[in-house]
């Protein structure tokens, strides 16, 4: 348990500081530990994890997180999670995205739209959100999500208009 608080409190630091790519090492540490019994710290390590894998790859075009290379449709974006990752963490994920539990459904749609531009749903999920996200204490992570968004959703569109010809 003291690893756990370690890596999650480490990942708020480096989270704090703007180092997203250490943040998200952090917590998909927590997440990487073995466990028979999902830990509070484990579950808030998911949801940050979920949130901070848009925000990782800051240069143009896909995230290699979300995006399947093999797959031409990248509507088909999910959040990727460590192959060692707990067993009682892969039951709560799979058992919540089953009864539609409202934050399993939340950190599992929120970061992969974010990361496919999809501006309009990010804003959406917040706002019918906004008082889950703010207990969760990922209110402002949610925004910085949002404006990623926005930010892929330009450089779309400024690459699409850059290859479509004008005359």
């Amino acid at each position: 348990r003291t690893v756990l608080r370690y890596y999650y409190l480490r990942g708020i630091v480096h989270m704090g500081c703007g180092d997203y790519a250490m943040a998200h090492r952090c917590w998909w540490t927590c997440l990487s530990v073995p466990a028979e019994i999902c830990s509070t710290i484990m579950i808030h390590a998911w949801k940050k994890l979920s949130l901070v894998q848009p925000l990782l790859d800051r240069s143009r075009g896909t995230n290699s997180l979300y995006h399947d290379k093999s797959s031409s449709s990248s509507q088909k974006a999910t959040t990727r999670f460590p192959a060692c990752m707990a067993k009682c963490m892969a039951r709560m994920l799979t058992s919540g995205k089953e009864s539609k539990d409202e934050a399993v459904m939340l950190y599992t749609q929120l970061g992969p739209a974010a990361e496919m531009g999809n501006v309009e749903l990010v804003r959406s999920l917040i706002q019918t959100h906004e008082s889950l996200l703010k207990k969760d204490g990922n209110y402002g992570l949610a925004l910085v999500c949002l404006k990623r968004a926005q930010g892929i959703q330009v450089w779309q569109v400024a690459r699409l208009f850059s290859i479509v010809s004008m005359t």
